[in-house]
């Protein structure tokens, strides 16, 4: 007796398909006319429609500082704004709240790199050193031991990461409200561990702005207002964002003052 043989499923195959999550993207990606200058160390505002692309350029970015087998050019930190996790979250008063959140994602990813890529950690300076232990301890949110549970163990740095975790610094290194001499001195340090900088990406989808816009937008037009926060060599930003917030965001002074490029895709 023959088994029931199960209806094609011809093109309905690829309805589930996201490109920007396909592992073939790279062999049949083809950039945007600005995308070498979007590559640059600078920050970045791409705007476009939905299934304009933007997640794939953001990938693709990442793709283009992450080679196999060595470690990163830039330190890639992937941001979601919400202000869900801001108190509180309205205006220039949520500023703080983004700053920190973003702080945290730093902290986190620079663990993550020193768990992976330990090489440079034993030959950087002590002031290199200090000041990458400060900024963990000082701005990683949570029950760090939970968070970093992953690069506790089995990784090749995992004895730096723990280390630093159980460092108790008895006094900050930075005044901890001034922005712009921290994201300084951040940067100065990663780049010794032969890191040229870091890139904040922001790959905002359409439903984020439908669920969160009445927060969101006025939030997010109040940090790019902020110019302490774009005004530092090595802290990039590569934002993409729906269409929709163009007109808003426009008008803030770190794009209308040219501390970000702005690109749209059709």
């Amino acid at each position: 007796m023959m088994e029931a043989v199960p209806p094609a499923r011809g093109l309905s195959v690829f309805g589930p398909l996201r490109a920007e999550e396909e592992p073939w993207l790279g062999e049949c990606f083809v950039p945007p006319a600005e995308f070498d200058i979007m590559a640059e160390a600078n920050s970045i505002v791409v705007f476009g429609p939905t299934g304009g692309g933007k997640s794939t350029v953001c990938r693709m970015l990442a793709a283009h500082v992450r080679k196999p087998d060595c470690p990163p050019s830039f330190l890639i930190v992937e941001w979601q704004p919400s202000p869900s996790v801001w108190e509180p979250a309205v205006g220039f008063e949520s500023v703080p709240g983004q700053v920190a959140h973003i702080f945290d994602l730093c902290a986190m990813e620079i663990l993550r790199h020193l768990a992976l890529y330990p090489g440079a950690w034993a030959t950087a300076p002590d002031r290199v050193r200090q000041m990458l232990t400060w900024f963990i301890w000082r701005f990683l949110r949570g029950n760090t031991a939970i968070r970093a549970a992953d690069l506790l163990e089995g990784k090749p740095g995992c004895s730096i990461v723990a280390q630093i975790l159980q460092t108790d610094m008895e006094e900050d290194l930075l005044p901890s409200n001034d922005w712009r001499l921290i994201i300084s001195e951040f940067s100065k340090a990663i780049q010794r561990l032969g890191l040229r900088g870091i890139w904040v990406t922001v790959d905002m989808a359409e439903q984020w702005m439908v669920r969160e816009s009445s927060h969101l937008l006025p939030a997010l037009t109040s940090f790019l207002s902020t110019l302490p926060l774009f005004e530092q060599g090595g802290f990039a930003y590569k934002l993409f964002l729906p269409v929709g917030f163009r007109p808003l965001l426009l008008t803030a002074p770190g794009l209308d003052r040219r501390r970000f490029a702005a690109f749209h895709l059709n």
